[in-house]
Order: structure tokens, then sequence, then C-alpha cells
């Protein structure tokens, strides 16, 4: 009885437990705060380079970067406006997650000695810890869900997979650009919304509305995020039409929600309007764009450039898990077998469906917190094979589970290269912590500025 109550309260703990530890312990030793440029680079310049404009510089015009051109042009890589303008390529949701971690090295950097420039090292170091706070809250949150449906044990095991054995421990551990910090905007989405669904109130709705905005401002293609609290629990076309005279009944929390969505995009849209003239503008470069009728649906889940399921095989179980869950799972059916493929299919149709210099297919990290269902339901199910089949498929599983955090060590390593990887360099170099000179010469780079006119396939 006493194991028995252990299991039940603490084992999904301890999994959490286990992968914050793993990846403060790999954040430390890494050091990628040290490395080049530092941690506030690529992707990370943009959506930081709110704060140091705004709270040290005053000028979101960026009119500053002139002044020390061959620092800030390293700082501040952003866009201009056909008026000649800087305008600051993403938007500042990020920024908001980022703040906490900005401010506290702002106050400390004077009195520890570093220069207060919004770049010094006390704000590299502060900022690339940050993820592990929001891997942590996802994590909580995603835990919160799945002991709805599932003991604390599968609960456990889904927590340890998803926060181990994925990209997701690459991008916590590594970098600080979007992904962590979505899936726990999203993950928490979630659970606020399972909760306004069972009782509409004031609070969830200023919850829902806030996250909604939160997660829309970080990156605007999780928008497709709305749609969760219209479908759950849908299991007919007289279900739709139920809900939606259900959200109809009750103008006033939807007020509040879309109130929350405006309160959040707010500051974007006067930042947008001062230097753009336009409350809602395309702060990307024109060629950068979307290629709707070629999808690279293939290369995105299975390529070995960036395949979701080559470098985290562990998800597959939530594939097989989105089927089980039509007979098992009814009201999770219709959320998952529209906005996972609707999400897969905008994210592989970008220019660059590898998405630059990264790790396995990134922006799939944002929606773990919603593919931890159909984890856990196929790993539930496996206790119902037959005991050779679920042997086997346990085998398969451990290791896929295996698989995925060596893989992140050969990415760390450079084994796996940021973004030119092949099946043939990929075969030479499995089982190597180093690139081989015979897995180097299979490498394929990828021409960026062609692949802005076409599509890139190779």
């Amino acid at each position: 009885m006493k194991f028995k109550g252990f299991s039940k309260f603490i084992l999904s703990r301890i999994a959490i437990a286990i992968v914050i530890l793993f990846s403060y312990f790999q954040t430390s030793n890494l050091h990628a705060w040290k490395w080049g440029h530092g941690i506030i680079y690529w992707d990370t310049i943009s959506y930081y380079a709110y704060l140091p404009a705004f709270f040290i510089h005053h000028d979101l015009s960026l009119g500053f970067i002139k002044e020390n051109p061959e620092v800030n042009n390293q700082r501040y890589w952003p866009e201009t406006t056909k008026d000649g303008k800087y305008v600051i390529k993403t938007s500042c949701g990020l920024a908001y997650l980022y703040f906490p971690f900005f401010i506290t090295a702002h106050l400390l950097a004077t009195p520890l000695g570093f220069e207060a420039d919004g770049f010094s090292e006390i704000y590299q170091m502060s900022l690339a810890f940050s993820p592990l706070l929001y891997l942590l809250i996802g994590l909580i949150f995603l835990r919160k869900i799945l002991k709805k449906y599932f003991s604390d044990a599968i609960t456990a095991i889904s927590l340890l997979s998803i926060g181990g054995a994925t990209n997701l421990f690459h991008y916590t551990s590594v970098t600080t650009i979007s992904h962590t910090y979505s899936f726990a905007a999203i993950t928490v989405f979630l659970f606020v919304c399972l909760k306004w669904l069972e009782k509409p109130t004031w609070l969830t709705s200023v919850f829902m509305g806030l996250l909604l905005g939160l997660i829309s401002l970080i990156r605007p293609t999780n928008t497709i995020m709305v749609l969760f609290p219209l479908l759950f629990g849908i299991h007919s076309f007289r279900d739709l039409g139920n809900r939606i005279i259900f959200w109809l009944k009750k103008p006033q929390f939807l007020l509040i929600i879309i109130a929350g969505i405006i309160l959040v995009w707010l500051p974007q849209f006067i930042y947008w309007k001062h230097q753009t003239g336009q409350l809602l503008y395309f702060s990307y470069k024109q060629e950068e764009r979307f290629f709707w009728l070629e999808p690279a649906i293939f290369r995105g889940l299975f390529g070995f450039r960036k395949g979701w399921l080559i470098y985290s095989p562990i998800m597959i179980f939530s594939l097989i898990g989105i089927g089980l869950s039509l007979k098992k799972m009814k009201d999770w059916f219709l959320p998952l077998i529209i906005i996972i493929p609707v999400s897969i299919y905008i994210m592989l149709c970008w220019w660059t469906w590898w998405y630059g210099g990264g790790f396995g297919m990134r922006p799939i990290i944002d929606y773990y917190g919603l593919l931890g269902i159909p984890f856990a339901l196929a790993i539930q199910s496996l206790g119902r094979l037959r005991p050779l089949l679920r042997y086997t498929v346990w085998l398969f599983f451990l290791f896929f589970f295996y698989l995925g955090i060596f893989h992140h060590l050969q990415a760390v390593s450079g084994a796996i290269h940021w973004d030119s990887m092949t099946w043939k360099s990929y075969m030479y170099n499995f089982g190597h912590t180093r690139m081989t000179p015979e897995a180097e010469k299979y490498l394929v780079h990828p021409d960026y500025e062609e692949a802005t006119k076409k599509r890139e396939w190779d």
C-alpha cells in the first residue's frame, strides 16, 4: 500500500524534477552564453531587441544603432521599411517572458561589475537559464492535464519522455529561441480552457484571453490554438452547433477573452503604428514567404536534414495515440486531428521548412503539451497488447528514448549538423559523438537565397 501511495503522488513529480535537473546541469555545463556571440544571437536577437532598446536606450526606433554601428550592427538586426525606418523583425511576445531575467540582470549588472548594456555576460547568463522556468511551468501544467485521464505512472513516463528524450530538451538547454516558451504558454492555455469549459468564470476568461494573446504574439502562426475551446468535446455537427450557441449565450466572457488578446497585443500595435504607419505589419522580408502549394511534409517529418520523427523518434507514439483517441478519448480527437495536421502543414509551407540552424523540426515543440495526451494514451494502451508484442514495443520505446537523448548529444557536439544533414551523412556518423570526415563529405548545405525564389528540397 505504501508503494501504491508513493506511486500515486510522487512518480510524476520525480519525473519533472529529473527533467529540470538534467536540463539545469546541461545548461550549466555547456555555458552556451560563452559560445561565439553568446546566447543572444540568431532568432533571439530579434525577440530580445525590444528590451535593451526600450529600457536602456529608450528608443524603439533603433536610431541609436547608427551611433556605434560596429557594435550595434552585431546586436540588432532590424528590417527597414520603405520609408527607411528600422523595424524589429519579430513581434514582442517573447520579450514579455524574457523581461524578468533581463531586469534581474540589469539591476545586478553595475553592482557586480558588469557593463549595464543589455549584452554583457550577466545578461547572457540570466537569459540562458530562463527556459528552465518555462519548461518547469509547462511540465507542471501538462502533469495536471494528464492526471485527469491517466495514472501517475503513465503521466511520469510521458513527462520524462517529452521533457527529456525530444528536441524540447535541446531547445531548453542550448538556446533561448521561442519554442520552450511557447510550449509552456500553450500547455497552460490548454489547462485553462479545460477549466473554462467545465465552468466559465470571469477569471478563467481573463487568463484565456491573455494566454491566447501571448501565444499568438510569440509566434503568430500558433493563433490556430483558438480552435481548441471550440473543438474540444465535439463529437458531431450538432455538438458543434451547440458549442457555438454556448459561446454566443455568454458574450460577456467572449468579450473579456477578446479584450485580453487585444491588451497583450496593444504595445505591438502601437510600435508598428509608430514605425510603419500600420497597426498590422508584415515585418519579415517580402521574399520570405509560404509555399502554400508545396508543403515539405515528408521531409519535415522523416527527412534527415531536420525530420521531426528522425531526431525525436519517441514522438511516433503521439501519432499512434491520435488514432487511438477516436475511440478512447473522443473529446480530444477533433482538436488533435485538426490542430496538429494544420499546424504541421503551416510550419512546412514556410520557405525555410528546415527553419535554419537547429536540431530537428523545432516549431512542433510548441505543441508538445497537446501531443502529450495522445502520447500518454499510446503508452497506456501498451498494457493491453499480447505479451510478446507488448515487450517488443517497449524495446522500441526504450531504443527511441535513448536515441532521442543521444541525438541531442550529437547535435551539441556537431555530429548532427545544424542544417545540412543527409541520409548518408547520418548513417556514416551513426553512433559517433563527433562529425567524422566521411560523414562531413555527404553534407548538403542549403542555398538560402535560392530558397526564397523556389521551393528548396535537397
